[in-house]
């Protein structure tokens, strides 16, 4: 038997052997997210869906795989780990290493416990819990993005009026201005929090790029974060002067 069937029969097995994690599932503590996990053998794909956003991330037990979330280049690996799914994720990004590990596994009363730890750079390890509960599979074909962003988030003090999916493409403007990820701002899986300063001050700046455009450019809105950051979180007032001749 050659080695490539022996590691085809070897993921084969111990896809047997492990539960099905298969289905629609949510938890009550971030409920404008809901998971999607389909089980093919040793392909697994997960999706984790937010108002207007979808994030699927392929895998297959034993090998990795090349993804791409939000244009962003990412390897997943995926292994079973005493009947738990443990699903690695790694890319870089704005000269930072990004090493994301989810695990999944049933309780006895059929509950999904998923715990995630992530490492940004040099940023501190973090760790989050959750538990899910099964859903019914028509709850996943319902698509949040359409909600106004104050009915499907908490605490949107500024931008409301605008869809789900609206608000989902105002961030990802932000995060690319600035050169920086979610977790800046945002506590990860409290996004309504306002205990990172980063996000009150965003909030000022969005009132400042607000007057400038109703001001001066009402038609057009030329003014963003862009303008003034071009991916740097503290944007240069100037350029430096040129050196003087030797």
């Amino acid at each position: 038997m050659t080695k490539l069937a022996s590691l085809f029969m070897a993921c084969a097995l111990a896809a047997i052997a492990q539960p099905n994690l298969s289905g629609v599932w949510k938890s009550e503590t971030n409920s404008d997210q809901i998971m999607k996990i389909e089980q093919r053998g040793v392909a697994i794909d997960v999706s984790v869906r937010s108002p207007g956003n979808i994030v699927t991330l392929h895998s297959v037990i034993g090998q990795e795989t090349k993804n791409e979330i939000r244009g962003l280049p990412v390897m997943i690996s995926a292994r079973w780990d005493q009947g738990a799914l443990v699903i690695q994720l790694h890319a870089a990004a704005n000269g930072n290493e990004i090493n994301v590990t989810d695990r999944y596994s049933l309780s006895k009363d059929g509950e999904l416990n998923a715990e995630e730890t992530r490492k940004v750079g040099d940023q501190p390890e973090a760790t989050e819990k959750r538990v899910l509960s099964r859903r019914a599979a028509e709850e996943w074909q319902k698509d949040p993005g359409l909600e106004a962003a104050e009915i499907a988030y908490k605490n949107i003090q500024l931008l409301k009026g605008q869809s789900a999916s609206e608000l989902q493409t105002f961030m990802a403007r932000i995060t690319k201005a600035l050169g920086v990820g979610c977790d800046h701002c945002h506590v990860i899986g409290k996004f309504d929090s306002d205990e990172k300063a980063p996000k009150l001050a965003a909030r000022k700046m969005i009132l400042m790029v607000r007057a400038i455009d109703t001001q001066n450019f009402p038609s057009s809105n030329d003014v963003t974060c862009w303008t003034c950051h071009r991916g740097s979180v503290k944007p240069e007032s100037a350029p430096s002067p040129p050196s003087a001749p030797k």
